[in-house]
């Protein structure tokens, strides 16, 4: 197979063709010979990209998440809302733009899980930088939340929380019903608030 120009494009096209095979089936089911088919490049060239195809998903996977954090940070910015109307509008908005893309995206939920250690590591890395930026979001409101304390770990739970959620909703099959967890993520995300608002007690700030 000869391949098209346009080098510099190669590894956009090969994770462009790995997205739209996930569309209609597993990456189990995928091999390295359908991705350069779909993108019309070699074996050879693949190679020069990626070492497998498990490498090339990985890729793909945290190319979604970084598309999906710019989402959400664009909609968590949204300017005359209050922070509570706000973090709310970013996770309906994750949530709803997971729903359109539900074919790619499940199957982004779905097979990183396949992936072992490398899987689990992948999916903590997106779901930290999804908690750093509820964090500097929050961070953002200071002024108005007198006696804050940011706990990264307790927003972390917040997310790992609310995309098992998503998870379990993916594999039931009912990933149109994913923005009707808004309400929930919000309450999660409430009870964290309320957390770091508390009072550090005086044998704590001693301790520190």
């Amino acid at each position: 197979m000869v391949d098209m120009p346009h080098t510099n494009d190669y590894r956009t096209r090969l994770l462009a063709s790995l997205g739209s095979l996930l569309e209609r089936q597993s990456l189990l089911d995928i091999t390295i010979a359908d991705i350069v088919r779909e993108a019309r490049v070699s074996k050879r060239t693949f190679y020069e990209q990626f070492p497998n195809k498990e490498d090339c998903f990985v890729s793909l996977f945290r190319q979604h998440a970084d598309i999906l954090l710019d989402i959400v940070g664009s909609a968590l910015a949204v300017p005359g809302l209050a922070l509570e109307a706000r973090l709310e509008h970013g996770f309906r908005t994750f949530l709803t733009t997971l729903t359109a893309q539900a074919r790619l995206l499940s199957r982004l939920y779905i097979d990183i899980l396949s992936l072992g250690a490398t899987g689990i590591q992948v999916r903590e890395e997106a779901n930290r930088q999804f908690a750093g930026l509820l964090a500097h979001t929050i961070e953002a409101d200071r002024e108005r939340l007198p006696g804050l304390h940011i706990d990264e770990q307790m927003l972390l739970c917040v997310v790992t929380g609310v995309n098992e959620l998503v998870l379990y909703r993916i594999e039931q099959g009912e990933i149109a019903s994913l923005p009707d967890l808004t309400p929930t993520a919000q309450r999660l995300l409430a009870g964290a608030l309320h957390e770091m608002l508390r009072p550090v007690s005086r044998e704590a700030t001693v301790g520190a």
